[in-house]
Formats: C-alpha cells, sequence, structure tokens
C-alpha cells in the first residue's frame, strides 16, 4: 500500500461530530480546522503492541465563498510512519465513550505516536492547491468539485476525504462519526 494510498484511508476514516443540518457558516469568512487522522492494523494474538500503519496533522482551511460554495486548502501537513511497539498515552482515557483499553489491547485512539515529519515538498505543494467543492444548502449535500487537472489524483482523493467529513447528509441527530459509505456518495475524480 503506498503513501498516498493510505493518507486517502485516514482521510476518510477520520471523523468530526455529527451534524444536525447543512452547514452554516458565514459568507467571506475563512475557517481553520485542525486535522488528524491515523491508519494502523496489527494483529492482537500475534502482539497486542505492534502497529503499522500512518499518522497525519494537518490544518484545513475552509473559505466560504457563499451559495453552497466553499473553498479548501491543505497546509503544514505532517506524517509519521508507524511500524514497531506503541504504548498507550500516559494517563490516556477512553475517547468518545470508548474504554482506553479492551482484552485485545489498548484502544487505538489512545495509542502515542512517534514523532511527526513535514511531507515531502511537492506533497506539501499540491495539498496546499486550493480545491473549490458546492454543498446543496438545503440538505447538505455534496454537489460537485473543482480541481486543478495538474493535480496529483492522490491528492485530489485525500481533499475528497476531506470534503465528505463536512457533508451533513444523512447525519440526522444522532452522534456518529462519518460514515464511510459517505464517501461513494462523491463522484471519482480521473484526470
Amino acid at each position: 500500500m503506498s503513501l498516498s494510498d493510505v493518507l486517502i484511508l485516514c482521510s476518510v476514516l477520520s471523523g468530526l461530530a455529527a451534524a444536525t443540518g447543512p452547514l452554516s457558516f458565514n459568507p467571506g469568512q475563512e475557517y481553520v480546522f485542525s486535522y488528524s487522522g491515523r491508519l494502523l492494523t496489527g494483529i492482537p494474538e500475534l502482539s497486542e503492541s505492534h502497529y503499522s500503519g500512518l499518522g497525519v496533522r494537518a490544518q484545513v482551511v475552509l473559505t466560504v465563498r457563499g451559495n453552497g460554495e466553499y473553498g479548501i486548502t491543505i497546509q503544514d501537513a505532517k506524517y509519521t510512519k508507524i511500524n514497531g511497539e506503541l504504548k498507550p498515552s500516559s494517563g490516556a482515557q477512553g475517547n468518545q465513550g470508548q474504554e482506553s483499553t479492551s482484552s485485545t489491547g489498548p484502544n487505538w485512539r489512545n495509542l502515542e505516536l512517534p514523532n511527526y515529519s513535514d511531507l515531502p515538498a511537492s506533497a506539501a505543494q499540491s495539498l496546499r492547491k486550493p480545491t473549490v467543492f458546492k454543498m446543496n444548502s438545503g440538505n447538505g449535500e455534496f454537489e460537485s468539485m473543482t480541481v486543478d487537472q495538474n493535480e496529483p489524483t492522490w491528492s485530489l482523493n485525500f481533499k475528497k476525504g476531506i470534503v465528505v467529513l463536512f457533508q451533513t447528509k444523512g447525519l440526522g441527530n444522532t452522534e456518529s462519526s462519518v460514515d464511510s459509505n459517505m464517501a461513494s456518495d462523491l463522484p471519482e475524480v480521473s484526470l
């Protein structure tokens, strides 16, 4: 699995708190969100603390253009590669009602990841390219995405994963993270 595949999976699997309706931001304003995602895999029967995967942190800058149109850029992206023993963070507590440990080991949300590094310059430049998307202001459903034809597919897919976090279609009033099936609602980007 390539770094770009892992970045895509991290972005789709990470969740924001569920929204109760369409996006409600002020036109002309810019909002900055801290994004953190991780993709870890391991086999508890072989080792409770050995994992492989990737962690990603970045700032997502959302610019509200109006009429359901938004722009995003990904800034200050950092990553960490994981292939080894991970221990729970000191003072780890359950996250979102999750137990901090279970019969198969610590909760993956509470594992301390190694130090993060800056993305390679070309990857960071691709993520910083502005991307415009449109949401239906009535129901919060994704409608379209305008992309730079020269942007790498992995970068577009990463951004699609971020955009789906803002989609509020079908989330209702229940506390939930983003349904991974919602990502399938986004059209496939091909160059």
